[in-house]
């Protein structure tokens, strides 16, 4: 799948925010939401968050390699697949850092602009240990931006990547003018097969996660705010590439979701929404497309146990 455009980077000073001893990588709305969050970290602390498309995280973490020591905190705020790499950011990190960086991830349902405007606003921060873990909270908590830690730092992460993925059908089923009933079912058939691809990859995770899951899922598959909804939505009338120009901006479902046959092999389960999406993408006859996601959520059913 050809369709994402390489994203051009600017200069690296020219899309980094600094605030004391933070450095946000990435200028972009969620970047810039994020700097009018920030606190600075205790004293002897470095914080560099990485507010980035996944596809162009290698690369800036290349860039800045050398500035990071054992006294600096690594923040993940993307939500994507690299794409080729099907790698996820923690894969990223650790193959360009190594599994001693001081890694977490932050994700949740959030969106830029409320958090400019100061709405109460909850997201998770996957931790691997708890060394500094406190501090990493402190950089973003606020009275109104509320920061809940979990252990489950590679569960999120598939979580933050393929909900966007599901937002992209609910906007398809806006688009073909289905109406709310419709959108729920869709998000429980993506809660359901999400858990299975959880379980398959060995990711488990606790209730401390739902704010990522549940939550991030809703948010994402309900909201014309949501880029990936707006895309699927734009999709049932446009080529995959005229929605991605009329939007202007990333849309990491699209980026990612080059990477379901990736994940079903790794996984040995199918993945049917998923890859439901993953086709449409794909075909060039948008009539066809259309008969094919009605087909599917007429005779998709959850699974009872």
């Amino acid at each position: 799948m050809k369709i994402t455009p390489p994203v051009v980077i600017l200069p690296l000073e020219e899309i980094t925010i600094k605030k004391g001893n933070v450095r946000i990588f990435g200028n972009g709305v969620w970047g810039t939401a994020l700097g009018s969050v920030i606190s600075r970290p205790p004293a002897g602390l470095k914080v560099f968050i990485f507010a980035l498309p996944t596809n162009v995280l290698r690369n800036v973490l290349w860039e800045v390699k050398d500035r990071i020591d054992n006294k600096t905190l690594v923040i993940n705020a993307s939500k994507g697949i690299e794409q080729k790499t099907h790698k996820l950011p923690y894969e990223i990190i650790e193959e360009v850092l190594g599994k001693r960086a001081h890694y977490f991830s932050l994700i949740g349902p959030g969106f830029a602009q409320e958090v400019v405007k100061k709405n109460p606003t909850i997201v998770n921060l996957g931790y691997r240990n708890k060394k500094y873990l406190a501090a990493a909270r402190a950089v973003f908590q606020k009275s109104y931006f509320d920061v809940v830690p979990t252990p489950c730092l590679y569960a999120i992460e598939v979580m933050g990547s393929f909900k966007n993925i599901y937002a992209i059908s609910c906007g398809i089923a806006e688009g073909l003018g289905y109406g709310v009933n419709t959108r729920t079912k869709l998000i429980l058939l993506a809660y359901q097969e999400l858990k299975k691809l959880l379980i398959a990859l060995g990711h488990d995770y606790n209730r401390s996660a739902e704010i990522a899951f549940m939550g991030d899922l809703i948010l994402t598959c309900s909201s014309t705010e949501s880029r990936n909804f707006t895309f699927g939505k734009f999709l049932t009338r446009h080529s995959a590439r005229e929605s991605l120009n009329k939007i202007k901006e990333t849309v990491e479902g699209l980026s990612s979701v080059s990477s379901v046959r990736f994940f079903e092999q790794k996984a040995q389960i199918k993945l049917p929404l998923a890859r439901l999406i993953h086709d449409i993408i794909d075909m060039k006859n948008h009539r066809l497309a259309k008969k094919h996601f009605t087909d599917f959520i007429l005779r998709s059913h959850l699974e009872v146990v």
